[in-house]
């Protein structure tokens, strides 16, 4: 699902201090509309707060991440899949939990960065991952939950933890 245009597109792409000044706009109306119980306003601006942050975080991926941090992909995000939930859209949040879950992944597989925002990165990943769990089992798949927690147990040098380091 695509939140904005391609000329907005464009100037996130291209010009991060604006990127992140929409992304600030975006996310604060989200929270707004979000409190007065409109799905359908929320939805359309924390869905172009994940897709600024996601643009901005696919373009330097690898690099310095400048001003946004997965934090800023996965706040809207996850605002995106409660809002999916209030709107009975359980498939769509699904989706968004399992896109949030391979994004983060993907951000944070080949990061030069210490150990502090590796660890941070780690976390949001799990908490991310735990959510997808969770929600997956009480869909009723749960083997799809059972095999995402086997595939990804963190005791000592788990699978995550290794795609981590």
């Amino acid at each position: 699902m695509k939140f904005l245009c391609e000329k907005h597109r464009q100037i996130v792409i291209n010009d991060e201090a604006n990127a992140i000044s929409l992304w600030c706009s975006a996310y604060r109306n989200g929270q707004k509309e979000y409190e007065r119980k409109n799905w359908s306003l929320a939805r359309l601006f924390f869905g172009s707060a994940y897709e600024i942050a996601l643009l901005c975080l696919q373009e330097r991926s690898g690099r310095d991440s400048g001003l946004f941090s997965p934090a800023h992909m996965s706040e809207p995000g996850s605002q995106l899949v409660n809002i999916f939930c209030h709107l009975d859209d359980f498939d769509r949040a699904e989706q968004y939990l399992i896109e949030m879950y391979e994004q983060l992944l993907n951000l944070h597989v080949d990061t030069g960065q210490g150990a502090e925002p590796r660890k941070q990165a780690f976390n949001l990943v799990e908490s991310i991952r735990q959510r997808l769990a969770d929600f997956l089992g009480m869909r009723g798949k749960v083997e799809y939950a059972n095999a995402l927690n086997v595939l990804c147990a963190t005791k000592g040098q788990g699978s995550t933890a290794a795609l981590m380091h």
